[in-house]
């Protein structure tokens, strides 16, 4: 077994095992539940009695840990020395594994939070997302515009996920249902990384910025995946017209399913360039 796989695997058996554990354990029972309760909003699907609040929506973030998983196996195998290969994601070094990780980490961080409804797993799978597009971007400003090694990349990326970590949780904590332009603190910094994200590929694919030589193709096949994720969450919605709270296919876990294809089409569009 290669190390990136296995930095995966340990990683979905550590998270899994806490998962069961504080589900078997009643999930902190004295932490507050999540605000959708109160407002009779959560994602649709209905809730359950038992360990898992809500199945579906729990369950489909599976897909995270398979494509964090299979992401892993393909840069364990490909037979590349980190050393000298110039595109990062191409070969099983330190940004390419904890890419996987990542990956990974979106599945737990949001099945945390459908089946407990509990304030800090909403917390936890809003921060999981904010870790993810924080990586998308730093990687691309640091790495393929500056070309800066992963040691400043990680450092920043740590920083700037300790900030956001601390700033969202104590706004959750002491500021219930505030809103920044109408999202949470967690969805504003997740969608503030994603939009800065994409307009950073176009100044890479249209103006050939670091020389990575990436194509569309990848790039195309996110953002749809992604955009079509989203129209579907939000049709779902509970009081929405898909939503049918009592269905096993719950547009809440299509927007996780195809989140994760999208997470694999990024993959994919990095390992496309030459560095």
């Amino acid at each position: 077994m290669g190390t990136a796989l296995a930095v995966g695997l340990i990683e979905s058996g550590v998270l899994m095992a806490i998962f069961f554990i504080l589900g078997l354990t009643g999930w902190i029972p004295s932490s507050e539940d999540d605000d959708c309760i109160a407002a009779n909003d959560c994602y649709c699907e209905r809730l359950h009695p038992g360990m898992i609040k809500q199945p579906i929506n729990t369950w489909s973030n599976l897909g995270f840990m398979l494509a964090g998983l299979v992401i892993l196996i393909m840069v364990g195998g490909s037979g590349l020395n980190p050393a000298t290969e110039p595109n990062p994601m191409k070969a099983p070094s330190l940004l390419a594994i904890l890419y996987g990780a990542v990956v990974i980490f979106l599945g737990p961080g949001s099945m945390f939070f459908h089946a407990s409804m509990k304030q800090w797993g909403g917390w936890l799978d809003t921060f999981s997302m904010v870790i993810f597009t924080s990586f998308l971007f730093l990687y691309d400003l640091i790495h393929t515009l500056f070309n800066a090694g992963s040691a400043v990349f990680l450092v920043l990326w740590l920083i700037a996920n300790v900030a956001l970590g601390y700033w969202t949780w104590w706004m959750d904590k002491n500021h219930r249902g505030s809103k920044i332009l109408g999202l949470t603190p967690g969805s504003f910094a997740f969608g503030s990384f994603a939009i800065l994200w994409v307009v950073l590929q176009f100044i890479i694919l249209l103006g050939g910025a670091g020389g990575t030589g990436r194509g569309w193709t990848f790039f195309i096949l996110a953002v749809v995946s992604f955009g079509s994720a989203f129209v579907v969450w939000q049709l779902s919605k509970t009081g929405g017209p898909l939503c049918k709270p009592d269905s096993w296919l719950q547009g809440h876990g299509l927007w996780h399913l195809l989140g994760a294809l999208t997470a694999f089409f990024i993959f994919l569009y990095f390992q496309s360039g030459v560095r």
